[in-house]
């Protein structure tokens, strides 16, 4: 893949024949190192030191007392856990607050600004002033009002950096909790501290968990949603709670995954696909497994002697039927998360909330990039070929430039940013032209889509003049946009000395030949994931634990565009769900769903 990123680069030269093999065996031989190292250090993550300590941090000894009684917990998890809790939400915080100090407001990002414009009356590229949908319109009343507040008291510039405060301490708690409970699902201290110092060390992970951006205040919600989907609901079984590791019985617990499910589509769109593909994913293993377990043959494979059926008819009716109900219920959950999700943006929102304040609604120009660029490829390359009816129907909906405004990295070039009463009336042709050409040429669709995600799997190297495109960039130098409109709204501040400086300090350490390596988005993204559904079979965990990690990485194949700034905002909760996955197979609960 990392040569097909090479040969697909439509802007550049391609690379001489001569030269894939080389570049191919490179490649394979750089990932086999990666793997063998990936596979050392989750072997080294699993094993558990012979005098492990009681709490998260050695510096931090848990208080004499009797043990919170939780049954299916760790011994060394049992002490007080608002206390280690707590200890590790501090740390995280002290290690994340100067970040959120040096980067005062906060990193706006180019989304934020319009939505800032949007709430201040002010034109945009969206609108003349009025509020529109484009981007969540919840999260715009949210950084609205923290900047009408701020102005109010003196400073806007100060209400948005209380925002950009409150919102990394939040995400610091859930991290914190997020941590404790792999210790009571039985990780290893290892995998414990070195989630913890990866998440507080890592410069990227703070200073997205405070920059106001909308993936930055749906993330919380999301690693809410995950932490619960781990811990699952209390199960009880004849009157008797059979599972400890949640304080939440399944009617709170279902309330409060349908909640997270609802904040996450609020804060970000995409939220709901994410919402849908877990829970198709849940669905088709929970399918699977009743499948297997019906199956005669299997099962008297597993009980062939007398003796080992009663044994396995025992364990059935004490310990399978209380895993059934708690599956079942995470099932029941899961479903009632995704309708609530899709009723909310597909009803609510544009029916009733939109209308009901005058919001203008967002375009279909989002959702069609992908066709949009495929269709302006086909008329740069087959136009000739094409039928008139085909050839019309795209330059109706993408105009008589279009293949001068495409661009093979990005979609935003073609599709543009409003959609128009004349691209409506022109969407059932183009859909239907689409539909056509792509049958006639699946090879120039394929080359189109994946010149647009080529950031998920292509290798960055120094003889590449676009090789930051491929890096995990941190642009903190936003801080200091004062863009159109900033001053009548109050946002004056803008000494961005700091922020350039931490800026061009990251972007010389991932230009190093290791942080070359290490800051790859492919190697967050695709490579991690592949490595890891590797490594959950090796030691035949279960894949559920994936299953987050895996809908994420669909998303991410959406993507309108993978080798910008803005990509990151796309890539930021990978470098929390990446380490926390990790941990997750190494835990007891892992081994044995």
């Amino acid at each position: 893949m990392g040569l097909l990123a090479d040969i697909l680069n439509a802007g550049k030269v391609m690379p001489p024949p001569a030269s894939w093999p080389i570049r191919f065996a490179t490649y394979v031989c750089t990932l086999s190192v990666l793997y063998a190292i990936g596979r050392r250090g989750m072997d080294w993550l699993r094993a558990s030191d012979a005098h492990e300590s009681e709490s998260i941090w050695p510096w931090v000894a848990p208080p004499s007392g009797d043990p919170t009684q939780h049954p299916n917990a760790h011994p060394r998890d049992q002490r007080h856990p608002v206390r280690q809790i707590s200890a590790t939400f501090a740390l995280i915080s002290l290690c994340w607050l100067p970040y959120a100090i040096l980067l005062y407001p906060g990193v706006i990002w180019y989304d934020t600004e319009q939505q800032l414009l949007q709430w201040g009356g002010l034109p945009n590229v969206y609108t003349d002033g009025q509020l529109n949908d484009h981007h969540p319109i919840f999260d715009t009343m949210l950084y609205g009002l923290f900047m009408d507040a701020g102005r109010a008291l003196g400073s806007a510039d100060a209400g948005i950096f209380v925002f950009s405060l409150l919102q990394m301490l939040f995400t610091a708690g859930v991290v914190a909790v997020f941590l404790y409970s792999l210790g009571m699902l039985g990780a290893s201290r290892r995998a414990q501290r070195f989630v913890g110092v990866l998440l507080c060390a890592f410069p990227p992970v703070p200073i997205w968990a405070c920059a106001v951006a909308k993936d930055s205040t749906n993330l919380p919600f999301l690693l809410t949603f995950i932490l619960l989907l781990f811990i699952g609901p209390v199960t009880i079984s004849n009157g008797i709670p059979q599972r400890r590791l949640s304080v939440l019985h399944p009617k709170a617990w279902t309330a409060a995954l349908t909640c997270c499910a609802c904040f996450i589509t609020l804060t970000k769109k995409t939220g709901a696909i994410f919402i849908i593909f877990v829970t198709i994913m849940y669905l088709a293993r929970w399918i699977r497994h009743e499948i297997h377990m019906r199956r005669p043959i299997r099962a008297q494979r597993q009980c062939h002697i007398a003796h080992v059926q009663q044994q396995c008819s025992e364990q059935k009716r004490s310990g399978a039927a209380t895993h059934i109900s708690g599956e079942r219920t995470i099932i029941s959950a899961l479903i009632c998360a995704a309708v609530c999700s899709l009723s909310l943006i597909c009803l609510i929102m544009p029916l009733i909330v939109l209308p009901l304040f005058h919001i203008m609604p967002g375009g279909k120009q989002e959702l069609l990039g992908q066709a949009f660029q495929q269709a302006a490829l086909t008329l740069s390359k087959h136009a000739e070929s094409m039928s008139d009816a085909d050839r019309q129907a795209f330059t109706d909906m993408l105009g008589h430039d279009a293949t001068a405004r495409y661009a093979y990295w990005t979609v935003d070039s073609v599709k543009g940013d409003t959609w128009s009463p004349q691209q409506e009336q022109a969407l059932p042709a183009f859909l239907k032209a689409w539909v056509s050409e792509g049958i006639r040429h699946p090879i120039t669709y394929m080359q189109s889509y994946l010149a647009v995600e080529q950031g998920w799997f292509a290798f960055p190297h120094s003889s590449d003049s676009d090789h930051n495109a491929y890096l995990t960039p941190t642009p903190t130098h936003m801080v200091t946009r004062h863009f159109d409109g900033a001053g009548q709204l109050g946002l004056t501040f803008n000494d961005g000395r700091i922020a350039g400086v931490m800026e061009d300090t990251i972007s010389w350490f991932q230009e190093s030949p290791i942080g070359m390596l290490t800051s790859s988005k492919a190697l967050w993204s695709t490579w991690a994931l592949i490595f890891l559904i590797e490594e959950s079979r090796r030691h035949r965990t279960a894949m559920k634990t994936l299953i987050p990690l895996i809908a994420w990485n669909a998303i991410l194949w959406l993507s309108p565009v993978t080798t910008t700034d803005e990509t990151m905002r796309y890539l930021m909760p990978v470098f929390f769900l990446v380490p926390l996955t990790v941990a997750m197979l190494t835990t007891r609960e892992a081994s044995t769903a």
